[in-house]
């Protein structure tokens, strides 16, 4: 499967409060047209970013629990499931 070279996340300005959020992936795929394997490991880095104890912090398990389902339902239909 392709390799992610650089995984880069910008979030929050805690001084200014302003919401930014990207993702830049680079990395070489296996499938130079599609790169779905890329998008896949993007994901999966992703995803290892989330701590269930933070949405517990924020009184926001009932969003997780909506995120988790939704994140479910979208594995499976790329699972052809």
């Amino acid at each position: 499967m392709g390799k992610i070279e650089d995984l880069d996340l910008t979030s929050i300005n805690p001084e200014t409060g302003e919401t930014t959020f990207s993702i830049k992936v680079k990395g070489e795929s296996e499938m130079p047209f599609w790169k779905h394997d890329l998008s896949i490991k993007a994901a999966i880095k992703l995803l290892s970013t989330v701590n269930v104890k933070d949405f517990e912090t924020q009184k926001e398990l009932e969003l997780h629990t909506k995120l988790m389902n939704e994140l479910r339902e979208i594995v499976d239909y790329a699972d052809g499931l």
